[in-house]
């Protein structure tokens, strides 16, 4: 591995840092500049001064992994491909990445170092990479997360994965990893995954709605508790009625007893008061009687749709059946609000 990344960090130096084609002579013996040559795929963007510092980062890293300080060798080369992620440098931090057992990293390294084909490396270094490449793969897996839910946000290992909908792949190490996806009003999904190496493991998230349970009534919450007070609110009604009807039938017997004392016959007595009196009296007792008899009908019927209005339980997602709507501004200055 040393010999292969000192050949190409040779060879890497040896490449200018402008290309340009050399003249060439025409007929007559003058020199013709030659056709510049197409900028490769990943030259393109690039700054002089992003390539410099590219270049001094990644033989600074290279001396550093000949030197077996790896750690600082990863860094450096981290910094190389920031300024200009080049297949060749790519491919010497894949090198550094291996020894040091980042799996995940060097399959990341390789896959930039290979992406443009043959032409990104020499001959050799490139089949040497596919060849880490079939070593990097065996000691990693492939995660495959798919939730469709708009507005989830999905996390691998407590790290922000991606927001729903999509699908997202990740390389990662073998083992255990969890997968979660939230959202408001939405049961939390946690998914456990045993992610295999060399294999592709895939997690398609739905999201299930937080449910509720409601009391649906036969007849309404509220309607045999309206019967049953409205029945008892008459036959209360009826009570002063009743009294009033007892009071005018003793003021009838008074006044009668006062007309004619004992010995008279109720017609008898031609005072039209006294006979008042008892219509009066009359009428006030068949209302109280007809309100107890209403009342009591309507209280029993109250009672009746209390016992046969027993709720029945049902599930539905947190946020059915209540919608406000707000309306404003009213003329005199204030809003209407309207839930149900």
């Amino acid at each position: 591995m040393h010999r292969a990344l000192i050949v190409l960090l040779l060879t890497w130096s040896a490449v200018p840092a402008a290309r340009g084609a050399e003249p060439t002579p025409d007929a007559g013996g003058q020199a013709t500049p030659a056709a510049p040559q197409a900028p490769k795929p990943w030259e393109k963007g690039v700054t002089e001064k992003d390539r410099a510092a590219a270049r001094d980062a990644a033989r600074a890293a290279a001396d550093l992994y000949i030197k077996k300080e790896l750690k600082q060798a990863r860094e450096l080369y981290a910094r190389a491909v920031e300024a200009w992620n080049h297949p060749k440098i790519q491919y010497n931090r894949s090198l550094t990445l291996i020894e040091l057992g980042d799996w995940v990293g060097a399959h990341g390294a390789l896959r930039e170092a290979l992406r443009f084909g043959r032409g990104s490396l020499r001959d050799d270094n490139f089949e040497e990479a596919k060849r880490y490449q079939l070593l990097v793969a065996g000691n990693v897996a492939t995660l495959k997360v798919n939730c469709s839910l708009s507005g989830a946000k999905v996390t691998l290992d407590g790290k922000e994965l991606f927001d729903a909908p999509g699908e997202v792949t990740r390389v990662l190490l073998p083992g255990e990893h969890i997968v979660v996806a939230t959202k408001a009003g939405y049961v939390t999904s946690t998914q456990a995954v045993n992610a295999v190496a060399g294999k592709v493991a895939r997690v398609d998230i739905e999201l299930l709605p937080q449910m509720r349970v409601r009391n649906v009534y036969p007849f309404g919450e509220a309607l045999p508790w309206a019967v049953l007070g409205a029945g008892l609110a008459i036959a209360a009604g009826g009570i002063p009625l009743w009294v009033a009807a007892n009071d005018s039938y003793q003021s009838h017997a008074e006044a009668f007893e006062a007309q004619c004392g004992t010995g008279c016959f109720p017609g008898d007595v031609q005072d039209t008061r006294v006979a008042d009196l008892e219509d009066r009296a009359a009428r006030e007792f068949g209302g109280s009687i007809a309100m107890f008899a209403i009342g009591g009908a309507a209280t029993v019927a109250g009672i009746v749709l209390a016992v046969m209005n027993q709720p029945k339980q049902v599930e539905e997602p947190i946020g059915v059946g209540t919608t406000e709507v707000t309306v404003t501004p009213l003329p005199t200055g204030g809003s209407v609000r309207v839930r149900f």
